[in-house]
């Protein structure tokens, strides 16, 4: 692709431009990453973004142990390629979203103090700011059920791989809070959350392994408060709606206590 735009040029560049290119890019590119790189390369993407420039500025992905690849260039590239072989046969819109998604899932390590190297705690929610911010500038990127898969993503892509950990009332906070809605898109934000997996140096295996047990275990959760009568706790506690939320809570959490 193209990337011989100067500094200067592209300011004079409509955003729904930029966004156009971008999204030709994620969709056309063998490897959406490496062009990213090669923009980054020409100084052009901190000018485009300065939230994705920070992912090829050298810092680490995190412990060696846990990112082989060591750089987050390098886990930017590869999970970027390992969704977009595995989104290859979906429709043109599901495969933006997922690649938005990944593209995003990371942009809270960009915002980690030197100090706090190579680990990032907590780059989950550090990352909605930035995300926001790109997916503001150009909102031609993807729709607005894409930015719901990209924030989900960006939040949950840790903690939903540890579901045997967390108490059954987090579990129910887990679903009220981002799972029960009808339209979930399950199968593809399980994708988006095995990419982080998948896009580590010899991990790919791993990344279709944490997609199937992600989206088994948010069947399971969805499953069970699923079998809740939530008629009959609405019949009995509908003049009390604080009450009613809390008896809602406790019902879902105890049909997630055994598994």
């Amino acid at each position: 692709r193209d990337v011989s735009l100067s500094p200067e040029i592209l300011n004079q560049v409509p955003p729904e431009a930029i966004a156009s290119e971008l999204r030709s890019a994620l969709r056309d590119c063998a490897s959406p990453g490496a062009y990213l790189l090669d923009l980054d390369e020409c100084g052009l993407l901190s000018e485009i973004s300065p939230e994705l420039a920070l992912q090829f500025d050298g810092r680490p992905a995190g412990p060696e142990r846990y990112h082989p690849e060591v750089s987050q260039s390098s886990h930017m590239i590869l999970a970027l390629e390992w969704i977009t072989t595995r989104t290859a046969d979906l429709g043109e819109r599901e495969h933006n979203r997922a690649l938005v998604a990944v593209l995003c899932h990371d942009l809270g390590k960009g915002y980690t103090p030197s100090e706090k190297l190579p680990a990032h705690h907590g780059h989950e929610e550090s990352g909605l700011e930035p995300l926001n911010a790109l997916l503001d500038r150009y909102p031609g990127l993807t729709d607005p059920a894409g930015r719901r898969l990209a924030r989900s993503v960006c939040e949950l892509h840790l903690t939903i791989r540890r579901v045997d950990e967390l108490r059954p009332g987090s579990l129910a906070k887990l679903y009220e809070q981002h799972l029960k809605a009808k339209d979930f898109p399950v199968h593809l934000f399980a994708l988006c959350v095995g990419a982080d997996s998948g896009g580590r140096l010899g991990l790919a295996e791993e990344g279709d392994e944490v997609a199937r047990q992600v989206e088994a275990d948010i069947r399971w959760i969805r499953g069970q408060c699923e079998t809740v009568d939530i008629g009959a706790l609405w019949a009995t506690y509908k003049d009390d709606k604080q009450r009613f939320e809390s008896e809602r809570h406790q019902a879902w959490a105890r049909v997630l206590r055994n598994r």
